[in-house]
């Protein structure tokens, strides 16, 4: 998989379209086509977006019409880095994470989504820039040979 990018303005649409994106993608990969890369490494990214998209959609404020940009790298080592830049007003990530630590009950119903993400993820970082507003998280989801675990408490 070479760099890959998408630009998505319908945010009624924004979850759907990106998994009809990974969904080719993981179908590709499985039938041995064009894609490169590793169908569980896709399955980790394909949840890492949808947590992201999905509070997009649930709780971001954009102050005009928005727009949302997904971009996927293949690195060398086998992994692949995300880079998703968003118009929307933004907010702090690392407060909101200690937040969710701290407020979970056992077998939570919904509230994981942020976790899931941390969880699926190696250098997650949320850069904000205000002029204009442009929010861009930055992740990378790890390579299949490694041994990651979707432990959300720690």
């Amino acid at each position: 998989m070479t760099a890959l990018q998408y630009r998505f303005t319908d945010l009624r649409r924004l979850v759907d379209d990106t998994h009809a994106i990974f969904d080719a993608w993981i179908e590709d990969v499985s039938e041995g086509g064009s894609v490169s890369g590793d169908a569980l490494t896709l399955l980790r990214l394909k949840l890492a977006v949808h947590e992201w998209m999905a509070n997009l959609v649930q709780h971001a404020r954009f102050a005009g019409p928005p727009v949302v940009a997904l971009q996927v790298l293949s690195l060398p080592s086998g992994e692949v880095e995300c880079r998703i830049e968003d118009n929307s007003e933004g907010f702090n990530l690392d407060a909101a994470l200690d937040a969710r630590r701290h407020a979970l009950h056992a077998l939570p119903e919904r509230g994981m989504g942020l976790l899931i993400l941390h969880a699926c993820s190696k250098d997650l970082r949320y850069v904000q820039a205000s002029l204009p507003p442009s929010h861009t998280l930055v992740f990378v989801v790890a390579a299949p040979d490694e041994d990651i675990f979707l432990d959300v408490l720690f």
